[in-house]
């Protein structure tokens, strides 16, 4: 291959490293605009979150409790029947 041949075939491979340096830069352009835009709302919900982790911490608290006070009457229940 001569020396003009290599220098076309390094221009060509150079614009499409070009190409796709582009693309890519569009790509993250578009991901960091739909994160910004995005922020706001992330940070609207995390009141939210916490709520949700808050009244999940009292289910588990009080779960043992609900169990028992449900298994009680429908035992209740059942010895009204006559079930027993």
């Amino acid at each position: 291959m001569n020396v003009d041949a290599e220098i076309l075939e390094l221009k060509r491979r150079l614009d499409a490293v070009e190409q796709e340096v582009t693309s890519q830069l569009t790509v993250i352009k578009h991901i960091y605009r739909v994160v910004n835009e995005n922020r706001d709302g992330i940070a609207d919900m995390a009141p939210r979150l916490r709520n949700v982790e808050t009244d999940v911490a009292s289910l588990r608290r009080d779960m043992p409790s609900i169990v028992a006070d449900a298994m009680r009457e429908v035992h209740d229940r059942g010895s009204d029947s006559g079930g027993d």
